[in-house]
């Protein structure tokens, strides 16, 4: 289906929708209809994709909007924190970085006890570009660079594995029996 043929038929249902175009070519055209949201993408040849979305609550308390916020902008380091208290490891958060020139960079966290130098630094989809050119000169850190999809929710199968990877560089009586021993070089 064409772009114009499924305005037309979306503006006789009269359900609210916008429009948005991106710098490939593409439009989107995001209907409301009423219990969900449908994303509908086009190009110069029809329809290339469709996503729904579906409203699972909604609230018009200020608080708990200003929560689930926090819970959107906070997940990677709810998620370390989570790892921490689970298997049982130092996570310092918020971790801040006073580069050369004085200026403080703030990370997610660090784990002090894997990785190489001064530990494992957790990084944003913000601050990982910071993290990698800090790294880059003082070689003192590991730098994460996680995918947010797989590390913004604790999954302690996955967080073994990641944390076996980087490996232990703690007190050899303080290493956590759950860890797997990974050759690294």
């Amino acid at each position: 289906m064409k772009l114009f043929k499924f305005l037309e038929i979306i503006s006789k249902e009269e359900f609210p929708f916008r429009l948005e175009y991106d710098s490939i070519g593409e439009i989107t055209v995001i209907v409301n209809t009423f219990t969900k949201v449908i994303e509908y993408s086009f190009n110069k040849n029809g329809i290339t994709s469709l996503d729904e979305f579906e409203e699972i609550s909604s609230t018009e308390e200020p608080k708990e909007m200003a929560s689930k916020i926090m819970d959107l902008i906070n997940r990677p380091q709810r998620s370390w924190i989570d790892a921490s208290n689970d298997l049982g490891i130092r996570f310092i958060y918020p971790y801040q970085i006073i580069d050369i020139n004085g200026m403080k960079h703030e990370f997610t966290g660090l784990l002090p006890d894997f990785g190489v130098g001064k530990g494992a630094l957790i990084t944003s989809r913000k601050t990982y570009e910071d993290a990698s050119a800090i790294a880059g000169l003082t070689n003192d850190y590991t730098i994460s660079g996680l995918n947010p999809f797989y590390y913004d929710k604790y999954d302690r199968e996955l967080f073994i594995d990641t944390l076996s990877d980087w490996g232990w560089i703690g007190k050899d009586s303080e290493k956590p029996d759950w860890l797997e021993d990974k050759n690294r070089e």
